[in-house]
C-alpha cells in the first residue's frame, strides 16, 4: 500500500514538473513588463538572489522543452563537439557569474537598456548550456565550476556584508548586506550539490570499472569445462 502511494506521489511530482517547465521558460517575459522589473530589481537581495537564479532555471526549462525538436536537437549535437567533457559550458558560466556580481555591471543593467537585454540573455544562456552540459561533465570539471562558483559567491558575498561604504549607487547598504549573506547561502547550497554529485559520480564510475572485473569470473569455469566436453 505504502508502495503504490509513493508511486502516485512520484507521478504527481512528475506531472507536476512538466506543467513547470513552460511557465519557468517564460520568466523572462515578465521582465518586458516594466512594473514587474521595477519591482524585483528595486532591491538589491531580489535582483542578484531572485532574479538570477530564475533566468538559469528558465534557460534549463527551455532546453528540456526543446529538446526534443529536430533543429535545436541537431545544433545541439554540433555545440557538442565544441563542449568536450562540458569545459565550454563550465568556463562560460563561470566568466557570466563574475561580470553580473561587479557591482558597477548591476548598475549598468539597471540604467541601460542593452545592458540589461545582455544579462538576461547570458544569464538564460547559462541555464540552456547547463541543462545539456552538465551530463558530460566528469567529476573533475565539476569541482571545477562548482569551486569557482563557490568561490566567488562567497567572497563577493562578503566583501558586501563587510564593506562599510555603498558599493552600488542604485541600492542602499543595508540591503547591499542582506545580498552578502544570502550570496555566502548561495555559495554553500551550491558546494554541497556539487559534492553530492560528484559522489554520485564516483559512485557510477566505480561499479563501470567492477564490471569488466566481475565479468571473466562468471566465465572461467564455463572456458574450463568446455575442452572436457570435446
Amino acid at each position: 500500500m505504502n508502495a503504490l502511494v509513493m508511486q502516485g506521489r512520484l507521478a504527481w511530482l512528475r506531472r507536476l514538473g512538466h506543467l513547470a517547465r513552460p511557465v519557468l521558460a517564460g520568466l523572462p517575459l515578465l521582465l518586458l513588463w516594466p512594473a514587474a522589473r521595477h519591482l524585483i530589481e528595486s532591491r538589491m537581495s531580489w535582483h542578484m538572489l531572485i532574479e538570477f537564479p530564475l533566468l538559469l532555471a528558465a534557460g534549463w526549462a527551455a532546453h528540456r522543452l526543446s529538446s526534443g525538436w529536430a533543429p535545436l536537437r541537431r545544433i545541439g549535437q554540433h555545440a557538442r563537439l565544441l563542449d568536450w567533457h562540458g569545459w565550454s559550458t563550465a568556463t562560460y558560466c563561470a566568466l557570466v557569474s563574475i561580470v553580473w556580481m561587479v557591482p558597477s555591471a548591476l548598475d549598468m543593467a539597471l540604467i541601460d537598456g542593452r545592458v540589461a537585454l545582455l544579462k538576461v540573455f547570458s544569464l538564460w544562456l547559462a541555464g540552456w548550456l547547463l541543462a545539456g552540459g552538465l551530463a558530460r561533465m566528469p567529476a573533475e570539471v565539476l569541482l571545477f565550476l562548482a569551486g569557482n562558483l563557490g568561490w566567488m559567491m562567497a567572497t563577493a558575498g562578503l566583501l558586501y556584508a563587510e564593506t562599510p561604504t555603498q558599493l552600488c549607487v542604485n541600492y542602499g547598504q543595508n540591503d547591499q548586506v542582506h545580498t552578502g549573506h544570502g550570496l555566502v547561502a548561495w555559495a554553500l547550497v551550491i558546494g554541497a550539490i556539487a559534492l553530492r554529485q560528484v559522489v554520485r559520480l564516483a559512485g557510477a564510475h566505480d561499479e563501470a570499472q567492477a564490471k569488466p572485473r566481475a565479468e571473466p569470473a562468471r566465465d572461467g569455469p564455463r572456458a574450463q569445462r568446455s575442452p572436457r566436453a570435446t
